[in-house]
């Protein structure tokens, strides 16, 4: 433009920026830094060109789950700053493999605290309290089933919940004794945690097509079981049952005897 006459001689055109986009605003953790690209455009639709037109800044970090900031400041033939923001989620606890270091316990008068391991998809052993916290149910000291319940927090979310038995004491057969095609067992009792008793026999050492005769008292210290072959080798084992709200929990088996009922 001419000073004197205020003529023009040339003009140029510069389009203000208008589109501010990044190239994701939402993410998975995964452990990595997450630096998204940014495109501008002007009024135009022309892309505006970074480390001329403008400057990116991040927000430090960048790696756990939570919200960053993206500063796009304007230089050279444009002015001002726009912030954009993107997201890393949590990653869903369905991606993590999650143990109790035992499932089962006999019963023993003390509490159960059995306790959990968090790997994730890579294998790697997560911390509690920093990724994840377990909630015992309460009690865990008598025969039953009890749950655990362990919450992903952090750079995890999702609750699972896994769940470990007490289950009674077990018992040993005393003696054996034979009678007429039949015999008696006999065994000290168990009252503690414990509803009453299987006696299972049978004619293989494996138990296979094995009779289960049930004592329905705790106190029962002997139980007569008839009608059996003579001169036949019978195999008999006993195990604890305790019942909780119509559920019976069973101790494991005892070592086995054998008995060989007499024709009289």
């Amino acid at each position: 433009k001419c000073t004197k006459c205020a003529n023009v001689a040339s003009e140029t055109t510069i389009k203000y920026a208008k589109t501010f986009k990044l190239s994701a605003t939402s993410y998975t953790f995964d452990g990595k830094v997450k630096s998204p690209t940014v495109t501008v455009k002007d009024s135009a639709g022309k892309t505006l060109k970074k480390g001329t037109d403008y400057t990116v800044t991040y927000a430090q970090g960048r790696k756990n789950a939570g919200t960053y900031k993206v500063t796009i400041k304007m230089i050279g033939n444009y002015s001002g700053t726009k912030v954009l923001t993107f997201k890393i989620n949590p990653k869903n606890i369905s991606t993590c493999k999650i143990k109790l270091a035992a499932n089962t316990f006999v019963y023993n008068g003390k509490a159960r605290t059995p306790a959990v391991t968090v790997k994730n998809a890579a294998g790697t052993v997560l911390k509690k309290g920093t990724a994840y916290t377990v909630t015992y149910a309460k009690g865990r000291t008598n025969v039953g089933t009890y749950k655990v319940t362990i919450k992903m927090i952090g750079n995890y979310t999702g609750t699972k919940t896994l769940t470990f038995k007490i289950n009674p004491q077990g018992v040993a057969l005393k003696t054996l004794t034979k009678g007429v095609k039949s015999f008696v067992a006999a065994w000290a009792p168990k009252t503690a945690q414990v509803t009453g008793y299987e006696i299972q026999y049978s004619t293989a050492k494996t138990f296979k097509n094995a009779k289960t005769v049930t004592v329905k008292s705790n106190k029962t210290k002997t139980t007569t079981v008839k009608k059996l072959t003579a001169g036949k080798k019978y195999f008999v084992r006993i195990r604890t049952y305790k019942t909780v709200n119509g559920v019976k929990f069973y101790s494991a088996w005892s070592a086995a005897k054998y008995v060989t009922p007499k024709a009289k």
